[in-house]
């Protein structure tokens, strides 16, 4: 049976969902104050900057929040300068969109230490046609995807790094780059069935983690005696002997504390949801771009306040 969760924390819960509507978090004092640039455009010297990097940053969320065009999002900002009584300059949408290539967008918890991740994949839609086109017509064309590849903080829900590859690149395979971008010592990393290599144990274990990843049903004991190949068979030991059905697996995953990883799961439920499952952009430079950004909303989003659930 399922566990079922409420939240209980409504009222705190219910403030920050208004307050992620205030537009003073996305376009702040900070980046009104800092708007204008003098930096150089390039190493060799040349013609000045006329917007910084932060005035760039906070039209771009914008874009990604309300999902417009560039060229309405030029006058949405144009707009919104003059309810708010500000005489700042605004961009012209291509150069917002040339300058976008280059930002420098923040993807990581900021001020705390992250010992805990929860790491998974996941798959966005570039281009392809419309399921309702398909179900009439039939598919005429081949869908393009890309695939993300996050770290979740278990504690506050926050994304610590992201990734983008093509589809075809295994999850496995991107463990253990992404912890080696991650400072200190880690403490529980858990992950899915497709993490059940050699490499990803090693990669946990060497950074000082426990990796908390349910082997597979057919898996056999390594040989060895290194700590990734000692953790691991204790792992695969202890599901033989909880029985490799489906009340094995869930008495293992409550044993574990397995239960954090689903807070990945909810991660690209909440991307998807805001944001849809299809990219605007079409180059791999803009799509990670536009990652990066719709990640920073989601961890703005949290740092004003996540529901706080019970089972019941």
């Amino acid at each position: 049976m399922t566990t079922q969760y409420k939240p209980r924390s409504w009222r705190t819960y219910n403030k920050s969902l208004v307050e992620r509507g205030n537009l003073t978090i996305w376009l702040t004092s900070d980046a009104l104050k800092g708007w204008l640039s003098r930096k150089s455009s390039g190493a060799q010297g040349g013609r000045e900057e006329k917007f910084s990097d932060i005035a760039i940053l906070s039209l771009m969320l914008l874009k990604s929040l309300y999902r417009m065009p560039y060229r309405m999002l030029e006058g949405f900002a144009r707009s919104l300068l003059r309810l708010m009584g500000v005489n700042l300059p605004v961009p012209h949408f291509t150069r917002i969109c040339k300058r976008s290539k280059r930002l420098d967008i923040p993807t990581t918890t900021r001020g705390k230490k992250v010992t805990d991740v929860v790491i998974d994949g996941s798959g966005i839609k570039i281009y392809g046609e419309g399921e309702w086109k398909v179900e009439q017509h039939g598919r005429e064309k081949k869908k393009k995807w890309k695939k993300i590849h996050v770290a979740i903080d278990p504690e506050t829900q926050e994304l610590v790094l992201t990734d983008v590859t093509d589809k075809d690149k295994h999850d496995s395979m991107m463990l253990p780059p992404l912890l080696s971008k991650i400072r200190g010592r880690l403490g529980k990393v858990f992950g899915d069935g497709a993490y059940d290599t050699r490499e990803c144990y090693m990669a946990i274990i060497k950074r000082g983690g426990q990796p908390y990843i349910p082997p597979r049903k057919t898996a056999r004991l390594w040989k060895g005696s290194e700590p990734w190949v000692l953790w691991r068979n204790q792992a695969v030991t202890e599901r033989w002997g909880l029985g490799l059905d489906v009340e094995g697996l869930r008495l293992w995953k409550k044993l574990r504390g397995f239960g954090k990883r689903s807070l990945v799961e909810t991660f690209f439920s909440r991307f998807k949801r805001s944001f849809g499952d299809r990219a605007y952009s079409k180059s791999d430079t803009g799509f990670s771009v536009e990652v990066n950004l719709k990640c920073e909303i989601l961890n703005r989003w949290a740092r004003l306040g996540m529901p706080r659930s019970v089972p019941v």
